[in-house]
């Protein structure tokens, strides 16, 4: 099912590390109550605390502090160094879980706890985030229907408070950005419309159709995309359902991923269940934010956001006796941590030579600097990648052989670039399969801006007059003409 077998062996060091860290939290539970939790929540009370920070110098586009943050465009909604504005909210949301906790534990007082909520709560505004606002909502929601296990109602005047200063967030960023940077910020309103969330519904809902029983494989959604781009033409490419129930049925289809959410469903009902104290009820919220988070994006597929998560649900879990105990010996816990990290470390360092060696292709292909000869990355970990990468760079040549053929059928079906789709046409219209060329042009429209096909359009055109003595090839579809014409 992977376009690129090396990639399972990613996939599984992934999925084993969340099991572990599940195991080893609950562990961690049983023989230490609350420390391991106490940490994981201070870690993200810090860096939820520090990104907000980091957010107010994109908004205000203030570069003091140099390489620490990532670039961002002006105007464009703040993300810190997360990446994403909505994954941003939820780590602030989840900043807001942690206070809570350190308070509920007694280890915040109460005049910090509240000005660290009230300065969260300007970060997950200046997200505009939906997804955000919602996480606070349930926050919210539970505070009050819950005031007894959290004793909220002493504290009343301060949520009334925290829910007013939140009131005049929403309602002041907008003046304030036109005031201070010159643009107003992006209306709540001003997000993916519900027509694109009806189109990739019924898209990914064709997808699984196509393959109901095995699915495409762990974080294969893309290619089940590329088989359907010509029925359903975004002109962006998906790669995930934005639903973690759908990206489990697309990943591995309807029988397999429904045990696994009817798993999840009980273990969440027996989480649940039960006298909830104050600590439990806070672990329950940080994962209901979470899969809120889950059901309308895709933070599940993020290591930062399924780490924590695991400590969550292995701390909720460690109140269970089990019916199987394994020792495990010191050595070997050490051996498999240091594996971990080794892993870790050979996939960062790949990674940087991979992107190196693209960085230095790029240069070349548009002759700036002094030419440097190929060198190979020799990435082992991310040999998927880098195969992909280098099949790309295929110049199409006739009489390229059906292996050749084959592996560039296989990257541009899992790594659907406008130049991959374009070299693909022109090796596949020069080693006669016309059709074949034809409907990798049409992906190519289908699956990327018009501006971008009307380039395909004139590049193809003037190829075509280029080699013209040589072979004959199919001219670009005359039925893409409304997207090609200028």
């Amino acid at each position: 099912m992977f376009a690129f077998p090396a990639e399972a062996p990613l996939v599984s060091l992934y999925l084993l590390g969340f099991a572990l860290t599940l195991v080893v939290a609950r562990r961690a539970e049983q023989i230490a109550p609350g420390r391991l939790v106490d940490a994981a929540f201070g870690g993200l009370a810090i860096a939820s605390l520090l990104s907000t920070g980091l957010a107010l110098c994109q908004w205000l586009s203030i570069d003091t502090v140099g390489v620490l943050l990532a670039p961002n465009p002006i105007g464009a909604r703040p993300v810190a160094n997360v990446g994403q504005a909505n994954n941003l909210a939820t780590l602030l949301v989840w900043g807001l879980v942690a206070i809570w906790w350190g308070f509920f534990r007694r280890r915040i007082g109460g005049f910090g706890a509240t000005l660290a909520a009230a300065f969260l709560l300007i970060g997950i505004v200046l997200t505009q985030s939906r997804t955000g606002l919602l996480e606070v909502a349930i926050l919210a929601i539970a505070a009050y229907v819950g005031r007894a296990v959290f004793r909220t109602a002493a504290n009343a005047h301060v949520w009334i408070g925290l829910a007013l200063w939140l009131l005049i967030c929403i309602v002041a960023v907008d003046p304030v950005s036109r005031l201070l940077v010159g643009g107003g910020a992006r209306s709540l309103m001003d997000a993916a419309s519900p027509n694109e969330r009806l189109a990739l519904l019924k898209m990914v809902l064709g997808a699984i159709e196509m393959r109901p029983w095995a699915g495409y494989g762990w974080n294969q959604t893309v290619t089940a995309h590329v088989a359907l781009a010509e029925t359903f033409p975004m002109h962006g490419t998906v790669g995930h359902a934005h639903n973690a129930i759908l990206d489990l049925i697309l990943w591995n289809g309807i029988p397999l991923a429904l045990l696994m959410v009817a798993g999840l469903a009980v273990w969440f009902r027996h989480a649940a269940g039960g006298k909830l104290t104050g600590e439990r009820s806070l672990l329950l919220l940080g994962l209901a934010t979470f899969s809120l988070h889950a059901m309308l994006e895709l933070p599940h597929v993020f290591a930062c956001f399924l780490l924590p998560v695991a400590v969550m649900m292995g701390t909720l879990a460690a109140d269970r006796p089990s019916s199987l105990v394994l020792r495990v010996p010191r050595l070997a816990a050490a051996s498999l941590i240091l594996f971990f990290a080794f892993a870790l470390l050979t996939i960062f360092n790949e990674y940087m030579r991979i992107e190196a060696n693209a960085t230095s292709a790029r240069l070349r292909a548009a002759r700036i600097g002094v030419p440097r000869a190929e060198v190979d990355p020799g990435a082992v970990a991310l040999q998927s990648l880098q195969e992909a990468l280098f099949t790309l760079r295929t110049e199409p040549l006739i009489g390229m052989t059906g292996e050749q053929l084959d592996r560039l059928r296989r990257t541009i079906t899992r790594y659907p670039t406008a130049p991959g789709l374009f070299r693909y046409a022109q090796a596949t219209a020069l080693n006669g399969s016309p059709h074949e060329s034809i409907r990798a042009l049409r992906v190519l429209c289908a699956l990327h801006q018009p501006a971008v096909c009307r380039d395909a359009w004139q590049g193809w055109n003037e190829w075509t007059l280029a080699i013209t003595d040589k072979v004959r090839v199919p001219a670009f579809p005359a039925d893409l003409g409304s997207t090609t014409a200028p």
